[in-house]
């Protein structure tokens, strides 16, 4: 099954302060052209431009490369003897074109002899700039899309998934990974994750894919040669703080990969709510803050610090400290927000002869001096 990515437009405005000047605007056709050759082939192509505005249409060569987020950029060949502008031999790069006006631009590819696998570039087309930089000049690229599949001696995919953790974003807290695709061909990767908790409960099974495919509202991942993508998944909000295992179940192609598994906390924030009431005295929500340690006697916590004020502030928090069986630290322990801005911090405690219950509490100190007590209650 042939399978396309979508037209990539881009548009580049450049705005001066004089009247508009009006560049040429094309439609182009194909925008997408799949070849199946074998190295050292060369194959015929041919495009027609056709001239929605009369212009000058310049043509050149792009290499396609995966980014981290799944979407593919239109970047300048590499400077090398094999590089994808050496593979195309067009018989005009300049094309004047009259408004209404349809012209076919023919030339080869030629595959270097040793080449293998899948491999995407580009022909972008756009108008000439113009010498003259006064008006707006408005300048719309287009991309005909060139996917060429030759032979491959070994059909079997290689890959790697690894780096799974959880992170944390605007306050949403996602499971994230790496995927890194090492073979010469492109496939679909996909991967659930499972969250069992210190009971080995299920609490939660959470999809991983690219950015480029939940955009797209895709049930999967298409990785190209050589990328390597970040996949990622929303934690359900019904997943209380705790330590959880992480486990995938991946597949790659249609083949199943080695399962992942690492163990972590889930600490969502607790916020620290900085409101004016008199002279701005900082108050505290939720106070007590209450954490619960894992079996190992370990927490990891975050804090959100909100500033709704007009006016800069600085929090200070206490360096790490330690006593008999225990110690705590923030980190970091002092941090400046400007006005109606928020600051992430986090509490990382351990108890290896504290007894049940420990509570400390922690003073937060505003710049002007005002101070409130955070009470921290730990369940061990």
């Amino acid at each position: 099954m042939k399978i396309y990515m979508p037209l990539i437009l881009s548009i580049l405005l450049l705005l001066f302060s004089s009247p508009a000047v009006r560049a040429g605007e094309f439609a182009v056709s194909p925008m997408m052209i799949e070849l199946n050759m074998s190295p050292g082939d060369t194959a015929d192509i041919s495009f027609q431009v056709h001239g929605k505005m009369a212009g000058v249409a310049a043509i050149s060569i792009s290499q396609m490369r995966q980014q981290a987020s799944g979407h593919m950029a239109f970047l300048p060949p590499d400077d090398e003897a094999q590089g994808v502008d050496r593979w195309v031999s067009l018989e005009r790069t300049l094309l004047p074109v009259k408004q209404g006006e349809t012209q076919t631009v023919r030339g080869t590819l030629t595959l270097p002899k040793k080449l293998q696998g899948n491999h995407v570039l580009a022909i972008m087309i756009e108008d000439q700039k113009t010498k003259n930089k006064r008006g707006v000049n408005l300048n719309v690229r287009y991309a005909i899309v060139i996917t060429v599949n030759t032979p491959i001696k070994n059909r079997r995919l290689k890959s790697d998934f690894s780096d799974l953790t959880i992170e944390e974003q605007n306050g949403n807290y996602f499971v994230t990974g790496w995927f890194e695709n090492k073979s010469d061909r492109d496939s679909y990767f996909e991967s659930v994750i499972s969250l069992r908790n210190d009971k080995r409960r299920l609490v939660a099974r959470v999809p991983l894919l690219t950015k480029s495919a939940w955009q797209r509202q895709d049930v999967n991942s298409r990785v190209f040669p050589q990328g390597r993508v970040k996949v990622f998944g929303l934690i359900p909000e019904k997943v209380v703080n705790g330590e959880y295992t992480l486990s995938s179940r991946s597949r790659f192609g249609g083949r199943m990969m080695p399962s992942v598994k690492m163990t972590t906390l889930l600490s969502r924030a607790n916020v620290l709510d900085l409101t004016e009431k008199g002279r701005s005295v900082v108050s505290v929500v939720p106070n007590p803050v209450l954490v619960e340690t894992s079996k190992r006697g370990h927490s990891f916590s975050s804090l959100r610090i909100d500033n709704p004020l007009s006016e800069l502030i600085t929090v200070n928090l206490p360096a790490e400290q330690s006593g008999q069986g225990w110690s705590y630290r923030f980190s970091p322990n002092t941090v400046t927000i400007k006005p109606r801005s928020t600051r992430m911090v986090t509490l990382k405690q351990s108890f290896s002869n504290a007894p049940k219950g420990h509570v400390f509490h922690a003073e937060v100190i505003r710049a002007n001096s005002d101070i409130q007590k955070l009470e921290i209650k730990t369940k061990i």
